[in-house]
């Protein structure tokens, strides 16, 4: 008996530190996906001049073709839903020019836990949702803003 309230003593104190350390390794990994797709999408432009077109979701843009590895555009996020590139597009009424959607799909849902959306925000951006370069989208969605 003892040593089942100890174990559950135990696992009451780690529980959340688990859930903690899982959260930020799912908030970097979203983040360094970010980072990258995002100087990948800026160096194609530089050097076409301009952004590739809008595409659909889970869809790489066919100039990032050699520059990006394609399985970032079709697999899940670590948060859920997929990448989208957003070129030229309304979001939340302002129009960007280029940017990185995460979007959900019919079984694969974009997380709403907004303690995990704020740590990817506060490693990429500014550490709030309503502003800044990452922030919530349409549906609230989180959306990463390359360029206005």
């Amino acid at each position: 008996m003892i040593v089942v309230s100890i174990a559950g003593t135990l696992g009451s104190i780690m529980l959340p530190q688990a859930k903690k350390a899982a959260n930020t390794a799912r908030a970097s990994a979203v983040a360094n996906d970010l980072r990258l797709l995002a100087s990948t999408m800026s160096a194609i432009a530089q050097q076409a001049g301009r952004y590739p077109k809008d595409t659909g979701r889970r869809k790489m843009p066919p100039a990032a073709a050699g520059h990006a590895k394609g399985d970032v555009w079709i697999n899940p996020t670590p948060i859920g839903g997929y990448y989208n590139w957003e070129s030229g597009r309304n979001i939340r009424g302002m129009k960007i020019k280029a940017g990185i959607a995460i979007n959900s799909q019919k079984r694969q849902k974009v997380t709403r836990d907004r303690a995990l959306l704020l740590a990817v925000d506060r490693l990429i951006d500014d550490g709030n949702l309503n502003g800044g370069n990452f922030r919530l989208g349409t549906g609230n969605e989180p959306v990463y803003i390359i360029e206005y």
